[in-house]
């Protein structure tokens, strides 16, 4: 896409992938839950910025401290 035009809307999945285990999965794969929160912080924090409405879709329990992350970041 050449688009200079931010999208509609966006979409932020919290899955498998994302919930990796030290230790029960690669290194390479997992990211600390303070990483993970900062990153997820970031890129809700540039949605916000610009403007672009966006959704966060979770199958798994842990989406109740991502939701209170992103919530937090929302209000402030």
């Amino acid at each position: 896409m050449d688009s200079k035009r931010p999208p509609a809307a966006a979409t932020i999945l919290f899955g498998a992938n994302d919930a990796a285990i030290l230790g029960r999965t690669s290194e390479q794969q997992h990211v600390p839950v303070e990483k993970y929160e900062d990153n997820l912080r970031k890129i809700v924090l540039h949605l916000k910025v610009q403007h672009i409405p966006f959704a966060h879709l979770s199958s798994l329990p842990q989406s109740l401290v991502l939701s209170e992350t992103i919530t937090a970041t929302i209000s402030s």
